[in-house]
């Protein structure tokens, strides 16, 4: 028996690696559960409950190490607490298996789950990061669920889970194949959902063609991550080492007009360009947001430039700027959920509302990068009736697709569609079901936008859209 329970928790512990961070293979979010609870089922309460927390621990440990940009302690820490948050769910079904009905054993477990994942979402400063429903960003039929309520799809795996556990340690439960039944049945039913859900969405009418830029780092010049780093590492940059940062950022923003210039000859009607990809020093800016405006006139379409405003004390401002066909400019959106670290630090915070504007292509919403990480972001968005939502970001190669993922996943449960240009990372849009309209890695070649056909459709009445009520700028703007 114990070697039956040791396997049963590497294995485990195994699947919940590989479900997650560097990995995140879809089938391994169904089965890491199984096998944890079968452990937990048969070990002593709490020996079940140290031993699924140290399987947890290792399998955050060995799954994020090297993507997230935190000392070895520090996510050391990090894993260890979230092994001993989620361990409390596999405690509940292990102490209740034995006293209680099945039925009772089978829901506590997936109940928790959900529960855990709510308050993940809610009270995490890393928002939705780590939650199941991103593992299973390849089963695109079961995604559909998280549309009617964002948690179903985690709730029936577990549910299943927790009665395939029930039913292979069948000498504790003999009745364990109801709920069983139950349970694959639900899951038959999301995925007969999900695949009527796409096969039924029809073509669209119209479409928007959406431009992504990101720039190219430039041979033989300072690139975007140099020029920030030399201007939040020291105090107070002297005079000539500001007339030198001016430069570079000059040469930068040249670079972005010119490929937003390129991309608007094509035919772009949308402009949207990477986090921070106008960098300008502060004295700058109302001339640098005079030749954006110049340039959405020229060409009559809608740009949201995203600014990196850089100020002489080594802070910056971090926002994006909609402007319309007639060069009218709106309301600033500045980022809301900064970075813990530099970011942070030296990020200038303002009071910064939702935006979504008004076009003849729906109503546009913006988020920035981390911002698109956070519940009540994409809330608001859906709140006001967002359609197409901008994302301006900037990663690192190593979380670049899983961000995309992220973005994509909440783009099914808010009902909109996403354009996303990732400095970095992984550029994508998709639309409102979660298909991928167009992907551009960013280490793959040597241009680096990306262009798609968005779309144009109404609200998708899904999980977290509520009554329309917003601001912006007009649709003849």
């Amino acid at each position: 028996m114990i070697p039956a329970m040791v396997a049963a928790l590497a294995v485990g512990g195994v699947l919940s690696a590989i479900s997650q961070g560097r990995w995140r293979v879809p089938v391994a979010a169904w089965l890491a559960p199984v096998a944890l609870l079968i452990f937990a089922a048969e070990a002593h309460p709490m020996v079940g409950y140290v031993g699924v927390l140290a399987a947890l621990s290792l399998a955050t440990w060995f799954s994020w190490r090297g993507l997230i940009p935190l000392p070895s302690v520090a996510l050391l820490g990090f894993s260890i607490g979230s092994g001993a948050v989620g361990a409390l769910a596999f405690l509940a079904f292990g102490l209740v298996l034995e006293h209680a009905s099945v039925w009772v054993a089978v829901s506590i477990f997936p109940l928790m789950a959900v529960i855990l994942d709510f308050v993940n979402e809610r009270a995490s400063r890393f928002g939705d990061w780590g939650s199941t429903v991103h593992a299973l960003y390849g089963d695109l039929p079961l995604l559909q669920s998280a549309s009617i309520s964002p948690r179903l799809p985690i709730g029936v795996i577990n549910w299943v889970a927790a009665a395939t556990a029930a039913l292979v340690t069948a000498e504790v439960r003999s009745d364990a194949w109801r709920p069983f039944v139950v349970g694959i049945c639900c899951m038959v039913a999301l995925q007969v959902f999900g695949g009527i859900r796409l096969l039924s969405s029809r073509t669209p009418a119209r479409t928007v063609r959406v431009a992504a830029i990101c720039e190219p780092d430039p041979v033989g010049e300072p690139s975007f991550s140099e020029i920030v780093a030399t201007h939040l590492s020291a105090h107070r940059l002297d005079e000539p080492e500001w007339a030198a940062l001016r430069q570079a950022a000059c040469r930068q923003t040249d670079t972005v007009i010119g490929l937003t210039e390129r991309e608007a000859a094509a035919g772009a009607e949308i402009v949207a360009w990477a986090e921070g990809a106008g960098l300008v020093p502060a004295e700058d800016e109302r001339q640098f947001s005079d030749r954006i405006a110049a340039v959405a006139r020229r060409y009559r379409i809608y740009i949201a430039a995203s600014l990196a405003v850089l100020h002489r004390d080594s802070t910056l401002d971090n926002k994006v700027l909609v402007l319309g066909p007639n060069g009218q400019m709106g309301p600033p959106y500045h980022k809301r959920h900064l970075v813990p670290g530099p970011e942070a630090t030296h990020t200038r915070r303002h009071p910064s509302t939702p935006l979504v504007i008004d076009t003849p292509f729906g109503r546009i919403g913006i988020a920035i990068c981390f911002d698109a990480d956070h519940h009540d972001v994409w809330t608001e968005l859906a709140r006001l009736g967002a359609d197409i939502v901008l994302i301006p970001s900037s990663d690192w190669e190593a979380i670049g697709a899983h961000h995309a993922d992220i973005a994509v996943v909440r783009a099914i449960r808010a009902g909109v569609a996403v354009v996303r240009p990732a400095r970095y990372g992984t550029s994508i849009a998709a639309d409102r079901y979660g298909r991928t309209l167009a992907t551009n890695e960013y280490t793959r070649g040597s241009d680096h936008s990306l262009v798609a056909h968005v779309p144009i459709a109404g609200p998708n009445g899904s999980s977290e859209r509520g009554d329309v009520h917003g601001r912006g700028m007009p649709a003849t703007a």
